[in-house]
Parts: structure tokens; C-alpha cells; sequence
């Protein structure tokens, strides 16, 4: 069985202090992930290559972030031929420190081309990367049943519930 693994893909080396929150994410589950610069616009033979791999190599799914226009989403979801989910983080720029424009490109794909739009900056990554990991975890073999373990683990400590709470209130719930 071949671990799964997720692709992301950001615009430009400048958008690369946003993907942390995934990294952590992704290193607490123990999900495999890679993280390419590839624009949309600029380097467009690049990015179909990219995309032909990713498909070849059984990425789980493809986070893709983008500012301004925004098309990077969109264009990698046309080139999988919408075989893979595609999440869409929305990443804000000095023109555009609120996003908006990014999240309304992401958000209104036509139909019959799905792109996930998952959140802004540092927090839409991070919860895109649960997201993930959820989905990964609705596989229902052991490896899911592990990731699905570590996404709970993960979204208690991020909370800051420790974990017999959650025990407790199971516990209590079976009485």
C-alpha cells in the first residue's frame, strides 16, 4: 500500500511563509506532502507537467495557493482533469490585504469545475491541511484509522482540550 501523500502548489516563492500551518499539520498527522513555486500564469508548461506527475505519483489531493486573480486553483483542477480534489487557499498581497479578490476567484468556478475553497492565509492552510487529512482518514484501513487518531489529536491540542476530557464526555455518554 502506498503512503498517501498531498501536492501543494503556491504562486510565487513569496507565499511560502503561509504554508506552515499545512507543514505542521501534515507532520503531526504523518502525511506525506511536497510543496512547489509553479505560477499559473508565467510558467504554464511547467505547471501542466507538474500536474501529470502529480496525478502519476497518486497524490491523495492538491492544495493550491494564490493571490490577486487567483487562477492557479483553477487551472490545476483543468489540468487533472478534475480527477483529484483541488483546495483553494486564498493568500492576501500588499494590493490586496483582505483577500477578497483571491477567495471570489477560488469561490466562483463554474459548474462542473470543483475547486474547494478552504480559507485565507496561515489559517486556511492549516485548516485545508486537516481537511486533507480528514479525507485521507475516510479510507478505513489502519493507516486511516492512524491519521484519523492524529487529526483528533491534533484539532484537541490545537483547541487546547486535553485528551481525557474528550474521553470523559464518551464515557459519560455510553453510561
Amino acid at each position: 500500500m502506498n503512503k498517501p501523500w498531498v501536492d501543494i502548489v503556491i504562486g510565487s516563492k513569496s507565499d511560502g511563509g503561509y504554508v506552515e500551518g499545512a507543514t505542521k499539520v501534515f507532520e503531526a498527522c504523518d502525511v506525506d506532502f511536497a510543496v512547489s513555486v509553479i505560477s499559473a500564469h508565467r510558467h504554464e508548461e511547467k505547471l501542466t507537467k507538474h500536474c501529470q506527475q502529480v496525478i502519476a505519483q497518486g497524490a491523495s489531493s492538491v492544495i493550491a495557493g494564490a493571490g490577486w486573480s487567483a487562477a492557479l486553483p483553477g487551472a490545476i483542477a483543468a489540468k487533472i482533469k478534475f480527477s483529484l480534489q483541488v483546495f483553494g487557499v486564498a493568500i492576501p498581497s500588499n494590493e490586496f490585504p483582505s483577500a477578497m479578490d483571491a477567495m471570489l476567484s477560488i469561490s466562483r468556478m463554474p459548474g462542473g469545475c470543483p475547486v474547494l475553497f478552504a480559507g485565507i492565509g496561515k489559517a486556511g492552510f492549516e485548516n485545508v491541511a486537516l481537511s486533507a487529512c480528514q479525507g485521507i482518514a475516510a479510507g478505513g484501513d489502519i493507516l486511516a484509522d492512524s491519521i484519523k487518531e492524529k487529526v483528533a489529536a491534533y484539532i484537541r491540542d490545537r483547541a487546547g482540550e486535553p485528551v481525557d476530557a474528550l474521553e470523559e464526555k464518551q464515557e459519560k455518554k455510553e453510561e
